[in-house]
């Protein structure tokens, strides 16, 4: 559950950023949580430093005060459409209007199983698939070793990509950067197509769930096999830096992987 904490009183910045007026001091903004089916309204009131959330449907009837909880919709309906509303909490957070109280705010950096919808796009069904979030190997390992979910086979000279069935979280100015395994590399050749994987944090909020995919190639000269459950390649979290005049209030919205920021 998140609690939303109003920060600011300025009125261009609120408009700026889609809430509209209703009142002398009061706003909201209304947006689309679940395929035209779902809606939440984020309220503040200036005078008193109120902020809250409701979830209507479409007919606005009420689904939960302050939090989902309506027996109609399932579990997925439910996750999809807090996932939704955390990420424009988080884009409302960054423009400086609110902040975000809650347990959520506990968790710094870490790994998810993608959800049961995004499952089904991204796996053949008819397949057995285990999915097993990434750990380290030993104590001092810096690389979080990334498991196949299914049988690898590379011929010399090809390339294949995989769905991890994982999503990575992360603090804001923190980047996932994914690499080949040692051994892999040494022995068969083995290689990430785009040499480093990199995972922003905002890649977490994509309509695809951040659903991390890692292409491989052989380049070696003997084919290559991952058995389900092997690692096949490793993640780093890292920290970065911005250039002087640079803010994380800069650039646009991002949905979507390999590419989806190329201009």
């Amino acid at each position: 559950m998140i609690q939303l904490k109003l920060i600011t009183e300025d009125h261009k910045k609120m408009l700026k950023n889609g809430f509209r007026q209703i009142g002398d001091k009061q706003y909201e903004l209304k947006f689309d949580v679940y395929k035209a089916m779902i809606y939440c309204t984020i309220m503040l009131d200036t005078s008193t430093n109120f902020a809250d959330i409701e979830v209507t449907d479409k007919n606005l009837h009420c689904l939960y005060h302050p939090y989902y909880n309506n027996p109609r919709y399932s579990d997925l309906v439910a996750k999809q459409v807090n996932r939704n509303i955390m990420a424009k909490a988080k884009r409302l957070q960054k423009a400086g209007i609110i902040e975000i109280e809650g347990k959520d705010m506990d968790k710094a950096r870490g790994f998810e199983v993608i959800g049961k919808e995004q499952y089904r796009k991204d796996f053949d069904i008819n397949e057995e698939v285990v999915i097993k979030l990434p750990r380290r190997a030993t104590k001092g390992s810096a690389g979080y070793d990334c498991f196949a979910p299914v049988d690898i086979a590379l011929e010399p000279g090809k390339d294949i990509k995989v769905p991890t069935g994982i999503r990575a979280y992360m603090k804001q100015g923190e980047v996932l950067m994914a690499f080949p395994r040692s051994g892999l590399g040494f022995k068969y050749y083995c290689r990430l197509a785009n040499t480093v994987g990199i995972i922003d944090s905002d890649y977490y909020y994509s309509d695809n769930e951040g659903h991390i995919f890692v292409k491989l190639r052989n380049e070696g000269d003997k084919p290559l096999v991952i058995r389900q459950g092997e690692a096949m390649c490793q993640f780093i979290f890292v920290p970065f830096l911005l250039a002087d005049g640079d803010s994380f209030e800069r650039g646009e919205e991002r949905n979507g992987g390999f590419g989806s920021t190329t201009k």
